[in-house]
């Protein structure tokens, strides 16, 4: 049976801030097979590893007169290098709809797929733009998939159902970040977040794993704004031994620094609590692989944070695209930090 839980950390703070520490690893991964042209508006926007793989969203090409999202899936098996997979096998799609019947083009109609993060033998993809006819606003709209199913004759993720939450702002979901927890009684239920542009909206369900939640429905709970200068393109959530529950934010700056913020969720009170020593964790690197600064691995690409142990995370982030700077092969570099 499917996992639907992620492990629970002792300290969420101080494990971060001890991945913050450790020596990156550089990861590079090549294809050779042909990926969609990417125009240079759109960009990779998520990124997490699951057993063997390598799973990146992409937000988007120009196929006809329509934008299209698209997933790409490599084997990172077979290290040519160390610290460095040599993918031979890609596999990207843009049309879902044509790998299971009730679901219509969900990368195609939706647009845009922005931020990840893996619980357990699934993942959550958040998408910006999936436009509410009734009202204009963008539905938060986040994907959930299954991996378990994964296998070199089947690179592709299994969608499992869509969820559109209320929104109390007119962005949609960029990013996204989900946990499970107990409540006060005992309670098995999942902690979601959708956010774009600096707002957040905060859920939860209740649910003895993560598809039970959703069909029991995500209640919203609170909204958040963080302020123009707080825009986190990728955010997880965390949760401890005792369960209280993090939202952690990644964040790129102007000068091309990357930080990490983090918030502890009450949802009694109904807002986030911080402090100045949670703030600013430092994951800058100036490692660019020779790409130009902002395109380099950053948090405003793909990026997540993987929860490996009790007492362990890696840290992951990643460049703004793939490139053709390997001969004709495709090339994507990105970096690691565990505890």
């Amino acid at each position: 049976m499917a996992n639907s839980k992620n492990f629970k950390l002792n300290d969420v703070v101080e494990t971060i801030k001890s991945a913050s520490k450790a020596k990156h690893k550089k990861c590079e991964i090549y294809s050779h097979k042909r990926l969609p042209d990417s125009p240079d508006k759109y960009h990779l926007q998520g990124i997490i590893e699951y057993r063997d793989y390598t799973i990146l969203s992409h937000s988007g090409y120009k196929h006809g007169d329509s934008k299209r999202g698209f997933c790409i899936v490599g084997d990172k098996r077979g290290s040519h290098k160390e610290s460095q997979h040599n993918i031979s096998t890609w596999k990207y799609y843009q049309d879902l709809g044509a790998l299971n019947e009730y679901n219509q083009n969900i990368f195609s109609t939706h647009e845009h797929p922005g931020s990840m993060q893996k619980i357990g033998d699934y993942a959550v993809c958040a998408f910006e733009s999936h436009k509410n006819k009734t009202n204009g606003k963008r539905n938060r709209t986040i994907a959930i998939f299954g991996l378990a199913t994964m296998n070199l004759q089947n690179l592709i993720p299994e969608f499992c159902k869509e969820v559109i939450l209320p929104n109390q702002f007119t962005d949609g979901a960029g990013a996204t970040g989900i946990a499970d927890f107990l409540d006060a009684d005992g309670v098995n239920r999942y902690a979601l977040v959708a956010q774009a542009n600096h707002s957040a909206d905060f859920y939860v369900a209740k649910g003895d794993d993560l598809l039970a939640a959703v069909a029991n429905g995500f209640e919203h709970k609170f909204s958040h704004d963080f302020g123009k200068d707080m825009d986190y393109e990728n955010s997880v959530i965390l949760c401890d031994t005792n369960n209280k529950l993090y939202f952690v934010g990644m964040r790129s700056t102007y000068n091309y620094s990357d930080y990490i913020d983090i918030y502890q969720i009450s949802f009694e009170k109904e807002t986030l609590e911080t402090n100045k020593s949670w703030n600013n964790i430092d994951f800058s690197c100036t490692d660019t692989n020779g790409a130009v600064a902002f395109a380099a691995p950053h948090f405003r690409w793909g990026a997540t944070i993987d929860v490996l142990s009790s007492e362990k995370v890696k840290v992951i982030m990643c460049e703004r695209d793939y490139s053709d700077s390997v001969g004709k092969e495709k090339e994507l570099s990105y970096r690691t930090w565990e505890n």
